[in-house]
């Protein structure tokens, strides 16, 4: 879990990846995950291999790709990208 500020990329191909609500991210290069969460502030280019995640606290603002991105009511996201259907659901079980 990232509960804090990053500025940089993340390649944690094959893994969960939390970002926490007091998070504040910058990426500079990608951030590349098996599944994303997303409750804090994320700007830059993301990357899930099957799931994005964005909770209702939740900024997001850059390039999204992943074939499903869940976004809980009240998200602000602003992006551009590839996403292969948009779910309403929670559906990690994180």
């Amino acid at each position: 879990m990232i509960d804090g500020r990053v500025d940089g990329g993340i390649d944690a191909q094959g893994q969960l990846v939390i970002v926490g609500p007091m998070a504040k991210l910058s990426a500079t290069t990608s951030i590349r995950a098996k599944q994303l969460v997303i409750q804090g502030c994320l700007i830059g280019a993301i990357e899930a291999t099957e799931e994005i995640y964005v909770g209702s606290r939740a900024s997001v603002a850059g390039d999204i790709s992943t074939p499903v991105i869940v976004i809980e009511d009240g998200a602000r996201v602003t992006c551009a990208g590839t996403v292969g259907q948009v779910n309403e659901r929670y559906r990690l079980g994180v």
